[in-house]
């Protein structure tokens, strides 16, 4: 029996400079997006099965990040590899 896959995309759109020590909320950098996306799933019964990152300066001081997951379910959902 084939396994159910679903696929999450996780993007990050970073414009201009910005104060290298100001602080950011987790969920300001792509890192922080994609764990909510990993741990929202994983109480749904899936588990993070692979992910790719990709980059692209997209504007003039203008960078997209985007993380493409793909999940599948499982009856027992076992944390991802860190």
């Amino acid at each position: 029996m084939a396994k159910e896959l679903i696929v999450a995309e996780v993007s990050k759109v970073w414009r201009g400079r910005r104060d290298p020590h100001a602080p950011l909320h987790p969920l300001e950098l792509l890192s922080g997006r994609f764990e909510h996306v990993i741990m929202n799933n994983r109480h749904r019964g899936y588990r993070l099965h692979s992910w790719k990152l990709a980059s692209a300066v997209t504007g003039v001081e203008e960078l997209t990040e985007t993380i493409v997951a793909v999940f599948e379910f499982e009856d027992s959902a076992e944390p991802a590899a860190t």
